[in-house]
């Protein structure tokens, strides 16, 4: 994959193969790497019955697994696991320049908030355009371009701030 990634869970003996990338993982860090740098990627048939089984018996899962399998079983798809279990769903987007994060929180009241920080350099056209379609709403930060682990922390102080968190 390219990058030192340290695994503190269990390591595989066989790993699982994503097939649209051809790519091998053996720990959940890896999955989850897979999963942040394919994320426009992903389709339902990436978390099927046999990554179920490789959680299971080759990580020793079980809990993430059965919950895996019952939604699965349950036929919802990745908007459904992802988008709605958040009130909000913000991305940060440097070409935003009118809706700011109080024009979204003041109109509503969210107990759980989503937040996308893209990569250095933005989000692609074809990015935005997901994000939006899936529920997203794009807000600006400020008139300057932030680094990506900068506007984290800021898009993140300023909705803990909002929300009443620091009082």
């Amino acid at each position: 994959m390219g990058k030192l990634i340290q695994c503190s869970g269990c390591i595989a003996r066989e790993p699982y193969h994503f097939r649209l990338t051809k790519t091998n993982v053996y720990s959940i860090e890896e999955v989850c790497y897979y999963i942040r740098h394919n994320i426009y990627m992903m389709q339902e048939e990436v978390f099927d019955r046999e990554f179920v089984l490789w959680l299971r018996n080759e990580l020793h899962m079980k809990e993430t697994a059965d919950k895996l399998e019952r939604l699965i079983q349950e036929q919802y798809n990745i908007k459904d696991i992802v988008v709605n279990n958040y009130d909000l769903f913000l991305f940060a987007n440097e070409s935003e320049h009118n809706v700011t994060i109080s024009d979204c929180l003041g109109k509503t009241n969210p107990n759980k908030v989503a937040i996308i920080i893209g990569p250095e350099g933005g989000f692609s056209a074809e990015e935005k355009n997901m994000l939006i379609s899936s529920g997203a709403k794009s807000i600006s930060l400020s008139k300057r371009i932030l680094r990506a682990e900068t506007a984290a922390i800021m898009l993140t102080t300023l909705t803990l701030e909002y929300l009443g968190e620091f009082k």
